[in-house]
């Protein structure tokens, strides 16, 4: 039976999940499934509180008496173009800088605009440093195999359509000095996903 049981915590089929969210890593689109699988289904809707007021981003905390314990990681320097192009670019949450200017004083941003500290907070705030707790981290790359352990443990067929996309902006053209100040700030979340195997020599390649 599926049923939610509190937050991020929920039941499908006979296994009982837990799903560490992080604000920049695919949430909306991971929680927009899990909403469809329990018949909560809005996302031919502009953005709205929903679906993160139902499953909410939090500070991470272990916990162990689940059957699987799900999260999506992302490289630190794409999460950080992304929310330029989304928070600052798209939805104007705070005033607009171009992107070489957002890098340099990002600390200043950081502690000033709260939607900036939200959705780029270090990943391990919401994930946690130990990459072993979990039984199931994907990058955020492959969505689709999230849908698909999702549509297999609930029987119900779920899509991996991104739910959030900003597109229609030019990404930035990262310069290798952009590069270095972005991973300096994120070197946490570098050291924490350096033990993740698969991901060491993706993330330590990167421009």
């Amino acid at each position: 039976m599926n049923r939610i049981i509190q937050n991020n915590k929920f039941i499908l089929g006979n296994k009982k999940i837990i799903y560490h969210s992080c604000p920049k890593n695919a949430c909306t689109s991971v929680k927009t499934m899990i909403m469809r699988i329990f018949g909560d289904d809005r996302s031919n809707e502009t953005h709205r509180p929903w679906p993160h007021t139902i499953i909410r981003c939090e500070d991470f905390s272990k916990k162990q008496d689940f059957d699987i314990r799900l999260s999506i990681i992302r490289d630190p320097v794409e999460r950080f173009i992304s929310a330029y192009i989304n928070r600052v670019v798209h939805r104007k949450q705070m005033p607009y800088v171009d992107f070489d200017n957002f890098v340099r004083n990002f600390p200043i941003y950081y502690k000033k605009y709260g939607s900036i500290n939200w959705h780029l907070s270090q990943q391990s705030r919401f994930i946690g440093k130990d990459m072993s707790y979990y039984t199931h981290i994907y990058d955020v790359s492959e969505v689709p195999k999230v849908a698909k352990l999702l549509s297999d443990l609930s029987g119900v067929n779920v899509n991996s359509a991104r739910e959030q996309s900003s597109k229609k902006y030019e990404k930035p053209i990262l310069t290798k000095d952009q590069a270095r100040k972005i991973k300096d700030y994120f070197k946490q979340d570098y050291a924490i996903f350096s033990k993740i195997g698969r991901y060491h020599e993706n993330f330590s390649n990167r421009t």
